[in-house]
C-alpha cells in the first residue's frame, strides 16, 4: 500500500492491538467451547441442576465475548478509514497482506476465531438436542443421528451454512388398535 509513514505506523500499531484483541477472543471462546462440552458430558450423566450452573456460567462468558467482539469491530473500523478509497475488500482477509509477516498472523488469529465459532455452534446444536431428547423422556443412545448435526454449504462459496440439518430418529408407528396385545 502507498502510504504516509505515519499512516503505516498507525496501521502497524492497529494490527498489533488486532492481533491482541484476537487472541483474547480466542480464549473466551476456547473456553465457551470447553463449557459447552462439559454440559454435553453433565446431560449424558444425567446430571441436569449442574448442567444448569454450566451453563449460566457460559452466559457470563459470552457476556464477555460479546464485549470483545464490539471491540474487535471498533478497532477494524479504524482500520479500514486508513484504506485508501480505491481499495475494495469483501472479506477480512482481503484487509490483509498474507506476505507481510505481521498481518499473516492476524489472518492466522481471525482463521482460529472463525474456526472456534463453527465448533462452538456445532457443540451448541449436539447440546440443545440432546436436552431436547431428555427432557421428552426417550432413551438416549450416543450414536443416535440426532446427535450429529451436519451443516450444508452452497457450491462454490465460502463457509457460510446455507441449511443445517439434524437427523431425527424416524417415528414408531403408534400400535393399531385392532390388533391383540403380544
Amino acid at each position: 500500500m502507498d502510504w504516509s509513514q505515519e499512516a503505516q505506523k498507525q496501521w502497524e500499531r492497529l494490527n498489533d492491538e488486532l492481533q491482541h484483541l484476537l487472541t483474547l477472543e480466542i480464549k473466551l471462546r476456547q473456553d465457551i467451547l470447553s463449557n459447552l462440552n462439559q454440559q454435553e458430558y453433565v446431560l449424558l450423566v444425567g446430571d441436569l441442576e449442574l448442567k444448569e450452573e454450566l451453563h449460566q456460567e457460559c452466559k457470563k462468558i459470552a457476556k464477555q465475548l460479546k464485549v470483545q467482539a464490539q471491540e474487535r469491530n471498533s478497532l477494524m473500523r479504524k482500520m479500514i478509514v486508513l484504506l485508501p478509497c480505491s481499495q475494495h475488500f469483501d472479506d477480512f482477509a482481503d484487509l490483509f497482506h498474507s506476505s507481510r509477516e505481521d498481518e499473516a498472523e492476524t489472518l492466522l488469529l481471525y482463521q482460529q476465531l472463525q474456526a472456534l465459532t463453527e465448533k462452538v455452534h456445532e457443540q451448541k446444536i449436539r447440546n440443545k438436542t440432546l436436552y431436547a431428547l431428555i427432557r421428552k423422556g426417550k432413551p438416549l443412545d450416543i450414536n443416535t443421528s440426532s446427535l450429529h448435526t451436519s451443516q450444508v454449504y452452497p457450491e462454490g462459496k465460502e463457509k457460510k451454512p446455507l441449511l443445517i440439518t439434524i437427523d431425527y430418529p424416524e417415528k414408531e408407528p403408534a400400535p393399531d388398535s385392532n390388533d391383540p396385545a403380544p
